[in-house]
């Protein structure tokens, strides 16, 4: 398992993949937008912070942080923001978490971004207080002319689950068509699966049919067929595709 250093490093190195042309970002449009989530995080009790994909660094936190979670506006739009005061258990998932969301956002276009939200329930350590559970909304703001994000939106609630025994929670929403899945559940899903079974998913994703595959492998059809289906029954799937579309989120296929 990696450690926090090392996933830091990794993030840190993918927000530094994407290259914007400042002349496509809109500054001006963005400060007129700061009384409208001012007044958003108020409306709707939630404490908000917009992260600048170009300059990486948080560009606005709402006054709320610091009614809501005794945090200053000035530490949660700092370069940690409100980091330090997650459980360090779940600091280690979530930051998981945000890799597995740049490397997502990364292969789909501006349009198709704009649909999805991600959604992690967490613990976070009030300051001189107790611990409590809060709902955090992430998803694209506004995008650069090419389709980029360029300003990312999270909204942090309060959760109606208050139990600090329990760990991180991750579902991921395409709001225009309803889909909804969760990168936590489809990691315990594949760690289930054997190598051969590993092999066989990612043959299946290439479009090879099981007589090809039970060439390539030196197996009986029987065999990749019995393969196919523990395959379906380990991930929860109902059909092939589904299993398809869950190992290309995680680069098997």
């Amino acid at each position: 398992m990696k450690g926090i250093d090392e996933l830091a490093k990794e993030y840190h190195g993918l927000l530094h993949y994407q290259v914007f042309n400042e002349e496509d970002l809109d500054y001006e449009w963005f400060e007129m937008q700061k009384p409208f989530l001012e007044e958003l995080s108020k409306i709707d009790h939630s404490a908000i912070t917009v992260f600048d994909m170009h300059q990486r660094k948080h560009v606005f936190a709402s006054e709320t942080f610091s009614s809501m979670f005794k945090i200053p506006q000035q530490v949660a739009i700092s370069s940690t923001s409100i980091d330090p005061f997650v459980h360090p258990q779940d600091r280690i998932i979530l930051m998981e978490l945000g890799i597995r969301a740049l490397r997502f956002q990364f292969k789909l276009s501006g349009e198709a971004l704009m649909n999805y939200k991600v959604i992690n329930e967490y613990r976070l350590q009030i300051p001189k207080g107790d611990c409590i559970r809060v709902i955090e909304q992430h998803k694209a703001f506004k995008t650069d002319r090419s389709g980029k994000v360029w300003l990312a939106l999270s909204m942090v609630d309060l959760s109606p689950n208050q139990s600090i025994h329990q760990s991180v929670l991750n579902q991921v929403i395409n709001t225009q068509t309803g889909e909804t899945f969760s990168w936590l559940q489809e990691e315990q899903d594949l760690s289930k699966l054997t190598k051969r079974e590993v092999e066989v998913l990612s043959l299946v994703g290439q479009g090879l049919i099981s007589k090809e595959i039970s060439d390539l492998l030196n197996i009986s059809i029987h065999t990749v067929n019995t393969h196919r289906q523990r395959i379906l029954e380990k991930m929860n799937a109902n059909n092939t595709i589904e299993a398809i579309e869950t190992a290309k989120r995680f680069g098997l296929s």
